[in-house]
């Protein structure tokens, strides 16, 4: 049936089949949608929603993107096309109209994106980056989106399959940052019910319900719930009533060449009588057309076994009544009642998943060892720190008074005035930065050669942050060689190799 068209149903066209923008509130899909659209209320600017496939995450991603506040400006990419760091951040930039050059590396399009942040937000304007299938993206983009959102005003909502989780723990909790988790349901029996019927009323279907209990239930079943699969079920459904009842398998021997052949078959058995002499003893012994009809015609196509010589000409002899009727159910041209409309079982059930309001504290997928190599084979210039993105227009150029006090750190270890002292053509490595002044002096602590570390404390979007590094070093090679030798009560951190040049600026609250 084409759109247009109406058949038995009156359907304008298969609901199923076909494609629109129309949104199905049921199945707490209402709530999650009115969740995500209200970003000023995010009690943590990430959210991930997740689901397995088939569950609606991309219908929820759409009607999120066409129903958002007033004031809110958005990035959509899709995982499935844009997948690579300075692809992501160059669809991001030009999502939210930030305007960059068109051979800007990754880390300038970072910078350039913070700043933008910044600023929206001061003219009362929220940024929100919305990916679906976000679980296709390389590690380094969801972690450098994760960075814009810890370091900037931006709200970030991912939507992929629940191998997302494991892709977005590890870097978020190395960066101290917390997220939300929302994880889309399958339909209930009832749920479902409700969906087919809503799908239906989009054709303009106004009768009662043109599926059984029974064929509900095993849609139910087949599907696991999933939307995509209960349209996949419903669409052949539907199809098969539009067209009529389903024909049995097999070719129908024709009635007339049956007729012809029983026909055929008496006029030779009378002539071999008549011709041999023979006179039959007894009526019965000869067969009826009934009789020969079902024992005699084979259908079109199928093997007909040789007949037990035991079992030649003794009408009495056993039967298959089964194989009987079937065949003359065949050869007369009766239609036999048609079966239930079948249903392909296919699919599994999935089992019901959890909505968690707190990052689940799962096992992270292993974060690919080359993620430095390609980050320095695609940038144009030296790797900017890890912490500060971008540099705010009203931040003072004046160097910053640290807030921890000499006495609490370990003796040896190197301050911001220490660091300043030291000749910009050095390099450095920088380790990590941290949230509060206990931790940074929990993690001097540990270190078993305070000489080889220094400190210093910068502030980024209201926030102060204390950034750690580690040596001094006469060229690149010699740093990046100790960034892939440290101590081990370190920690599990990721290096990044600065000239002392950037240190400096940092330090002074200049550019990076």
């Amino acid at each position: 049936m084409t759109d247009g068209e109406h058949g038995f149903l009156g359907l304008t066209h298969n609901p199923f089949a076909s494609e629109d923008t129309s949104f199905f509130e049921g199945g707490d899909r209402k709530t999650n949608l009115e969740q995500l659209r209200h970003i000023a209320q995010w009690s943590r600017r990430t959210t991930l929603v997740t689901g397995s496939l088939g569950v609606g995450k991309s219908t929820l991603y759409r009607q999120l993107s066409m129903t958002l506040e007033p004031g809110v400006k958005a990035a959509r990419i899709n995982g499935v096309l844009v997948n690579t760091l300075r692809e992501v951040l160059w669809a991001v930039a030009q999502g939210v109209g930030a305007s960059v050059s068109n051979d800007a590396n990754w880390q300038i399009l970072a910078e350039v994106l913070a700043t933008y942040f910044i600023g929206q937000e001061r003219q009362g304007r929220f940024c929100l980056i919305i990916v679906d299938d976000a679980h296709l993206l390389d590690f380094g983009s969801i972690e450098e989106l994760l960075k814009l959102t810890r370091n900037s005003p931006a709200r970030l909502c991912l939507f992929g399959e629940p191998s997302l989780v494991g892709l977005v723990t590890r870097p978020a909790q190395r960066q101290e940052l917390s997220w939300h988790e929302v994880r889309l349901s399958p339909y209930t029996l009832e749920e479902s019910e409700a969906y087919i019927a809503w799908k239906l009323s989009l054709a303009e279907f106004r009768g009662k319900m043109p599926f059984s209990s029974a064929q509900l239930s095993k849609v139910q079943k087949l599907s696991g719930g999933l939307p995509a699969s209960i349209n996949q079920i419903c669409a052949d459904l539907v199809e098969r009533l539009e067209s009529g009842q389903p024909e049995r398998s097999g070719a129908r021997f024709p009635v007339a060449h049956g007729l012809i052949v029983v026909l055929l078959v008496v006029v030779v058995s009378l002539a071999y009588l008549v011709l041999s002499g023979v006179e039959p003893d007894n009526a019965a012994d000869v067969p009826t057309s009934r009789e020969v009809t079902r024992t005699t015609i084979p259908l079109p196509g199928v093997a007909t076994p040789d007949p037990d010589p035991k079992d030649a000409g003794t009408p009495e002899g056993p039967t298959d009544a089964a194989a009987t009727d079937e065949a003359s159910a065949t050869d007369v041209g009766i239609e036999t009642e048609p079966e239930e409309l079948p249903v392909e079982e296919t699919l599994v059930v999935p089992e019901e998943p959890v909505v968690t309001d707190t990052a689940p504290v799962l096992t992270p997928m292993p974060e690919p060892a080359d993620i430095q190599a390609k980050r320095d084979r695609e940038a144009n210039q030296i790797v900017p720190a890890v912490e500060t993105p971008a540099v705010d227009v009203t931040e003072p150029t004046s160097t910053s008074t640290p807030v921890v006090s000499i006495g609490t750190v370990p003796s040896g270890t190197r301050d911001s005035q220490w660091l300043l002292a030291q000749p910009s053509a050095l390099f450095t490595v920088q380790l990590a930065s941290f949230s509060t002044e206990d931790r940074l002096v929990n993690y001097l602590n540990q270190q078993k050669d305070p000489l080889q570390f220094g400190w210093y404390p910068i502030e980024r979007g209201g926030k102060r942050l204390f950034v750690v590094t580690f040596g001094q070093f006469m060229s690149k090679t010699e740093a990046m060689q100790a960034a892939g030798a440290l101590p081990p009560e370190t920690g599990k951190v990721e290096p990044w190799v600065r000239p002392m040049s950037l240190v400096h600026d940092a330090i002074k609250g200049g550019p990076r």
